[in-house]
């Protein structure tokens, strides 16, 4: 499917189904677990794999056991500290940063895994540079204590090109973990379409399989703000949400945190040893190895 952005020029191509082998286990040799994140051109993750095919070393498996194995996520938060983030929306009520910090604190305290699978980085504006405020916190304590102390020195020049850029940089240095990982935006979004390098954005999050999504601050979200993060989330599998009240994010935090379970193929080799191999999974058309 094709949509045709305003002001953005090039029509952008809707995200194909995500199939992907995210761990491979062969320390029980000859029998094999591999885990796959399997999701919808949006990063929903699909209700199973039936229909999947597996093939080691260009040999279909002919039976695999399928099973859920709590893996976890990776998100990295960037947020657009430019003015606007202090504005106020509603007389009397919670300023934007306010809303931000009041989200953040809603996945820590409702959606993090207190299990310690998670993983949440966050990246704001320092000197007009990026900066790493929290570095991969597995505690939702670390979330909570990092953003409730963060005052932010708003800048007008806001480096979100940049920032973005760390957060996929970031993600890529750490993808052999095997966590399904996002990058979550927070942003008035009026000005991306004169700060970001859309077309190496977006290549470079597609090389590494992480979706954009992107929370709009404000009251109202205009076509013009709705186009700038649309040309983010679509060529990525991410998506959106306007967030006028911390609550309005919880489908993207769903999304998310839906795909902390990845599904786990067992089977047994007919391999005679436990040397490097070649799996290709196959569903649906979507080919990973």
């Amino acid at each position: 499917m094709l949509s045709l952005l305003v002001g953005l020029g090039p029509a952008l191509a809707q995200a194909e189904p995500r199939l992907e082998i995210s761990v491979i286990d062969t320390s029980e040799f000859p029998n094999v677990r591999v885990a796959v994140i399997a999701t919808d051109g949006e990063s929903q993750r699909r209700p199973g794999v039936d229909g999947l095919v597996l093939h080691e070393n260009d040999a279909p498996v002919g039976a695999y056991d399928v099973a859920e194995l709590p893996v976890g996520i990776e998100l990295i938060v960037v947020i657009d500290d430019n003015p606007d983030i202090e504005s106020h929306d509603e007389p009397g009520g919670l300023s934007r940063r306010e809303k931000v910090r009041d989200s953040i604190l809603r996945f820590a305290e409702e959606y993090m895994d207190a299990t310690q699978l998670d993983r949440v980085t966050i990246i704001v504006p320092e000197a007009g540079a990026p900066a790493i405020l929290l570095d991969s916190a597995i505690f939702p304590n670390e979330v909570i204590n990092e953003i409730n102390f963060w005052e932010g020195e708003p800048t007008t020049n806001s480096p979100v090109n940049e920032m973005l850029a760390l957060a996929i940089e970031r993600a890529a240095s750490t993808k052999d973990e095997g966590r399904f990982q996002a990058i979550l935006l927070y942003s008035d979004a009026g000005r991306l379409d004169r700060q970001l390098d859309y077309p190496l954005l977006t290549e470079q999050a597609q090389a590494i399989s992480i979706p954009i999504f992107t929370a709009i601050l404000g009251a109202q979200a205009d076509n013009a703000e709705i186009a700038n993060v649309t040309a983010l989330a679509e060529p990525t599998r991410g998506n959106w949400v306007h967030m006028p009240q911390p609550e309005e994010i919880d489908p993207l935090f769903e999304t998310i945190t839906g795909n902390r379970p990845q599904f786990e193929l067992a089977y047994r080799s007919g391999l005679a040893t436990s040397g490097p191999r070649m799996i290709v999974a196959e569903l649906d058309g979507a080919q990973t190895q």
